[in-house]
């Protein structure tokens, strides 16, 4: 078929090139499973060139066929990146959060395949009529790709097709909360149109998404379901026919969505015995788990509205919020200004609801904000001479109240439909002012350009990291717990080898064995190779460890190291590895290296910098360690003598390790065995430490990029 038989058939369709793009942005899971399927993981950045390819082409279509309306969408962005920077400038505790790589502006809100870009795939097609078909179109479409997806969950047995189409076999939870969501959208779209066309079959199909939804995803789909209900009926039925009508095809999905979700759960509980017999005879070792849907299993123990956290999530933000307001900040903290105060205790950062999160951000603005996307939401769906724009306002109003107990109104790409919707209905009779969004643009891009600068001129002198680029094969050996009688065994072949290594304490082994402790610390700070370092205090996992805990550990450490006549420690290794996003936020200025239990690729390290130094990835080894994993962990070693890298082995003990517990020295001699021959440099994280240091003559250009968001993202 030539490009124009292709042009002929979208023609037929009624589609252009800005209808491609809402679909392709709409269905982008399946857009960058399409690239992933064909170029591996390089696929998701494939996709997201792909992506802007089409943006350009639809720029440059409307540009042509004078349809100026996309030009808003720059206005926004602009203004948006604005308020971002001079945020940066005037609240620096939002530093963190916003420049990181795994919940930070760039990656979550100016992702062309989500959140901010909202805005610009509905000011592309602009038409009501053709946004609403084009919702039905990008639901009908993704739905079955998301079927597929559980199809393959039972097939195999796991989610790996959903990351990457890997195929292998073997049981994991059932629980896929993006999955869910996922359905639920293609779920919400289907259910109100067949609803309005009083079509059974479609509405069928979309209960039947629904319980599907229930059974993979989040209780947080409830809430949405709910809203969809009691919109449905008090918003959308008018008339005592339509809400009869209304009310039947609710109890209808109700009913159905739960006893389906019921059978579907027998059968999830099927497939996890299947998986489960065959992963136990394997030789590899194996913890025995279930596919039971979560929201099943919390509908029959009654959990279903236990907090997880979210009061505690929500009493910091609301401190949080009154704290700005107190201090004159009425305005409040600006973007992402909730995340210094739930920052501390939770690693999203986000208050995981809309109205504290818009309160914390932007203050007594915040609340008028609310209130008057409330007033517009009920205007626009209530508005029977609008029936688009009502429909187009109800479907991005009712996936939007998920930020009732979930994410960031920042990443939902939903809520800035929803704005859109508001806008586009607002200014729906009036002519478009081509002249008055070109001077929209400029003065936000001044704007944007001016906070920059003081943002920049101010970061860029602040620089406190040198980042290092290694240019051989590098290793830190770490003995964690190193107080501990089956460490000691490890510690000691390390130095009958001649190996340097770090000695990582745990404090809370000079309260149970004191009198062995402190001989084992003295004989530690006498030798040479020997670098002390804080293990942290006790056996706690720093995963959910609280921020006014983690300041007392760290100032119980840089205590006893004090006394010790030793220097503050550069580096925790907290037990088994395990951390979160708030342990390297709130360590930030004590300590350069957190470790994190990583076991993978990602643990070869070219570049060091510093978000990457507060989450460093390192190869961990127990005694357990199955024969399988410990011969990953030398394809590792051997990938970072390949590629010239740094990598960090830790030999830790097993959890709940028992002092009579046999040590396996072999695991220990067959790594150091192997480091040497391949000839890796040994060095601490002390020296590490020293090369990290800013001189003035550092603070330049190279480094400032070497150090920020777009560096982590590349890599």
């Amino acid at each position: 078929m030539n490009q124009n038989n292709f042009k002929e058939v979208f023609k037929s369709w009624g589609l252009d090139i800005n209808d491609i793009c809402f679909i392709a942005f709409f269905t982008s899971r399946l857009f960058t499973a399409l690239f992933t399927l064909v170029f591996g993981m390089r696929g998701v950045v494939i996709s997201m060139a792909a992506l802007c390819l089409l943006y350009l082409v639809a720029l440059i279509y409307n540009i042509k066929h004078k349809k100026y309306h996309f030009l808003t969408a720059f206005a926004v962005f602009f203004t948006i990146l604005a308020l971002t920077f001079a945020t940066a400038y005037f609240n620096p505790a939002t530093r963190f959060w916003l420049g990181d790589y795994e919940w930070g502006f760039l990656v979550r809100v100016l992702d062309v395949r989500k959140a901010l870009f909202a805005v610009w795939v509905v000011l592309l097609v602009f038409n009501k009529k053709k946004l609403l078909r084009d919702f039905n179109i990008s639901a009908w479409i993704f739905s079955f790709y998301v079927v597929l997806q559980v199809i393959l969950y039972f097939v195999n047995g796991n989610w790996n097709a959903y990351f990457n189409w890997s195929s292998t076999v073997g049981i994991e939870p059932l629980y896929n909360m993006n999955l869910g969501y996922e359905l639920i959208f293609s779920a919400v779209v289907i259910l109100l149109d067949g609803f309005k066309r009083s079509n059974k079959g479609e509405f069928a199909y979309g209960i039947f998404l629904t319980s599907l939804a229930f059974l993979v995803g989040s209780r947080g789909l409830f809430i949405i379901t709910i809203c969809f209900v009691v919109f449905l009926f008090f918003l959308k039925a008018r008339g005592k026919e339509q809400k009869k009508k209304a009310f039947v095809y609710i109890c209808v999905l109700l009913v159905s969505s739960f006893a389906l979700l019921s059978v579907e759960n027998v059968g999830a509980s099927y497939i996890s015995e299947v998986f489960n017999r065959q992963e136990m005879s394997q030789e590899d070792e194996f913890d025995k788990r279930s596919a039971e849907s979560r929201n099943a299993e919390m509908l029959s123990s009654g959990g279903l509205t236990t907090s997880n956290g979210r009061f505690q999530i929500w009493k910091l933000s609301a401190d949080g919020a009154v704290k700005y307001v107190s201090e004159g900040h009425i305005f409040g903290g600006g973007v992402y200004g909730d995340r210094p105060f739930v920052g501390h205790e939770f690693e999203w950062g986000y208050s995981h609801n809309i109205f504290l999160e818009m309160f914390a951000s932007f203050g007594i603005l915040g609340i008028a904000i609310i209130v008057y996307l409330a007033y517009m939401a009920f205007k626009i769906i209530l508005d029977k001479d609008e029936p688009e724009y009502s429909d187009l306002a109800f479907i991005s109003l009712t996936l939007s109240t998920k930020l009732l107990i979930s994410d960031s109104f920042w990443f939902l790409s939903y809520f800035w439909v929803f704005l859109t919707v508001i806008y586009l209905y607002v200014t729906r009779d009036k002519k478009y002012n081509v002249g008055g969004a070109v001077r929209n643009i400029i003065i936000s891009a001044v704007a944007c350009a001016v906070a920059f600068g003081f943002f920049f001129n101010d970061d860029f002198e602040k620089q406190d990291f040198k980042a290092i680029k290694f240019d051989e094969p590098t290793c830190c050996v770490v003995v964690s717990n190193a107080l501990n009688s089956t460490q000691i065994q490890k510690a000691e072949l390390l130095t009958d080898e001649g190996v340097p290594y770090t000695a990582c304490l745990r404090f809370e082994d000079f309260t149970k064995d004191p009198t062995n402790a402190q001989e084992r610390f003295e004989n530690y700070k006498s030798q040479d190779k020997v670098d002390l370092e804080d293990g942290a205090v006790e056996e706690i996992m720093y995963w959910g460890l609280s921020y006014s805990d983690m300041l007392s550990n760290v100032n119980v450490a840089n205590n006893f190291f004090a006394e010790s006549g030793l220097e503050n420690p550069v580096v925790l290794c907290p037990p088994y590895g395990k951390t979160a996003k708030q342990t390297a936020y709130n360590l930030d200025g004590m300590r350069k290296f957190v470790l994190i239990n990583d076991n993978s690729d990602d643990a070869v390290i070219k570049n060091l910098n510093k978000s990457t130094s507060l989450n460093l990835p390192s190869i961990v080894i127990n005694d357990k360690m199955s024969k399988k994993k410990f011969e990953k962990v030398k394809e590792i070693i051997n990938d970072a003598y390949d590629s010239n890298a740094f990598i960090t082995v830790v030999f830790e003990t097993n959890i709940g390790a028992d002092p009579g517990d046999k040590v396996n020295l072999q695991y220990v001699q067959e790594i150091v065995d192997l480091l040497e021959s391949k000839g890796f440099k040994f060095t601490n994280f002390r020296d590490i430490a020293a090369e990290t240091d800013m001189s003035p003559e550092d603070i330049t250009m190279r480094n400032y990029l070497n150090n920020s968001t777009i560096s982590q993202y590349i890599k």
